[in-house]
């Protein structure tokens, strides 16, 4: 909760070079050098694309990707708060006569960023709403925890209450923090077996066996936009079905340069190639949306084809079983 923290205290100049700095005029000014990548947000890539084929890391990037849709919630709710500070204070500039033309731009920067961060808290509220009421009702716990800490030193510092008093209350709130940091969440999803029936390669098989292949997939796996799913020519042993957002399949032409061929939505299977023995990633896949998937194994998939007769003649006429498979 630093941020909030940060946000109240730094001051309008500030936030007006801050935006300056970040606007996408200022940095093509600044020429192609002071557009280089993040070191720290190549790194963050390579470690989502590695251990997303990974089965026996599924466990762990689950937890570091809800994470992550925290901190971008987070990071989106303070930039509400921070716009409609600048825009309050922009318009208290105008209504005490400073030149509108001077004003006009920057207060379009607030107007812009206040709008796009609203519109991903609208897309996230809609797409996870169990997820989004809580976090959010744990974030503004938290705020309102730390600044009762506050409040309780003031009148501390003022005289109104006494020493045994604010430890007293201190203690009390500081032990009701501790208990919200421990605070896990997570991203419900409706039963595993009905997404896999929305998928036509499974779509009909008996309930049970559907129940029985959605208990043993690995987990859910989360995608914030710009996350690649994985790459063209990559290995890979996994499937995923899409259960909210969109994502994106690109394809490299003769040039090198990628072409985007398709779009792909909820109820949709990716990376099905993974069934051939010993093939590479056709195409690269990359979130254009926050998305959740459902990981399979194709291992386990052509497992249960050996116990399904229909699941297997599917398969079989799509060319997918491995050599060993019937």
């Amino acid at each position: 909760m630093g941020n909030f923290s940060y946000y109240t205290l730094v001051t309008f100049k500030d936030i007006l070079r801050v935006d300056r700095q970040h606007s996408i005029d200022y940095l093509h000014s600044m020429g192609s050098g002071w557009l280089q990548p993040s070191i720290l947000l190549d790194f963050e890539r390579f470690i989502i694309h590695n251990l997303s084929e990974k089965n026996w890391a599924q466990s762990l990037l689950t937890q570091y990707q809800t994470r992550r849709f925290a901190n971008k919630v987070l990071h989106d709710i303070a930039g509400v708060l921070m716009a409609h500070k600048g825009l309050k204070l922009i318009q208290n500039m105008i209504d005490e006569g400073l030149d509108k033309q001077l004003i006009r731009p920057i207060q379009k920067i607030y107007q812009q960023r206040l709008k796009r961060r609203q519109n991903r808290l609208h897309y996230f509220c809609k797409n996870y709403p169990v997820f989004y009421q809580r976090y959010e009702a744990f974030i503004f716990q938290k705020v309102a925890l730390r600044y009762s800490l506050q409040l309780v030193q003031q009148s501390h510092e003022q005289g109104m209450i006494s020493a045994k008093v604010l430890r007293l209350i201190s203690h009390k709130l500081t032990d009701s923090l501790e208990q919200l940091s421990s605070f896990e969440m997570s991203l419900p999803i409706v039963k595993r077996h009905a997404w896999l029936n929305r998928v036509p390669l499974f779509k009909n098989l008996p309930v049970d066996f559907l129940e029985k292949m959605g208990d043993d997939a690995t987990a859910y796996v989360n995608f914030l936009p710009g996350d690649t799913v994985f790459y063209q020519g990559d290995k890979g042993d996994s499937l995923y079905i899409v259960l909210s957002g969109q994502v994106q399949v690109w394809i490299a032409n003769e040039k090198g340069e990628n072409e985007l061929i398709a779009e792909r939505g909820e109820g949709e299977l990716i990376g099905i190639r993974a069934l051939r023995k010993n093939s590479n990633r056709s195409a690269t896949v990359v979130a254009k949306t926050y998305v959740t998937c459902l990981h399979l194994t194709a291992k386990d998939i052509l497992r249960f084809s050996m116990q399904s007769k229909a699941l297997g003649e599917r398969l079989q006429k799509m060319g997918l079983l491995k050599n060993n498979g019937k």
